[in-house]
């Protein structure tokens, strides 16, 4: 038989279940939606901020490459080197300038291009970019100590 006190032919209130149980598909589609779409909208600035990491480390090394080059010529009299190389080198009065095993590489594995002075050229050294070609723009195009203010 029925409970006499359900039976009074009042509407049974629902449980609250239903409220809980959107609530918890509310939150587990916002947490699936974050996971699926979080990285879709980050990576491209996360990208973008390792490229300008890339091209800024470049222009660091080439200034340095650049002073030590200086550096080197105030060291032999006014000559620059004919190649980087001579910078693993001791030079005349015995000192290394550059104390690595191998020539420093951009950060792209491309090498430095060493340009050295010509007639009334300057000495330049240049990372040509991403692409490891001359030209370009964006994350392509060189980095070149002539137009870095160093000269």
């Amino acid at each position: 038989m029925s409970d006499p006190a359900l039976s009074n032919g009042a509407p049974q209130p629902k449980p609250k279940k239903t409220k809980l149980t959107l609530a918890i598909v509310g939150c587990a589609f916002l947490a699936l939606a974050a996971v699926l779409l979080g990285p879709t909208l980050l990576l491209p600035k996360v990208m973008e901020r390792f490229a300008h990491a890339q091209r800024e480390k470049a222009k660091l090394d080439v200034q340095a490459l650049v002073r030590l080059l200086d550096k080197y010529a105030a060291h032999n009299g006014g000559a620059y080197p004919q190649t980087l190389e001579a910078l693993l080198a001791p030079d005349p009065a015995g000192e290394v300038l550059l104390k690595v095993q191998a020539l420093p590489r951009d950060p792209w594995t491309n090498p430095y291009v060493y340009l050295a002075p010509a007639l009334d050229q300057p000495r330049r050294v240049v990372s040509y970019g991403k692409d490891g070609r001359p030209g370009g723009e964006g994350a392509d195009a060189d980095i070149d100590s002539a137009t870095l203010g160093d000269d």
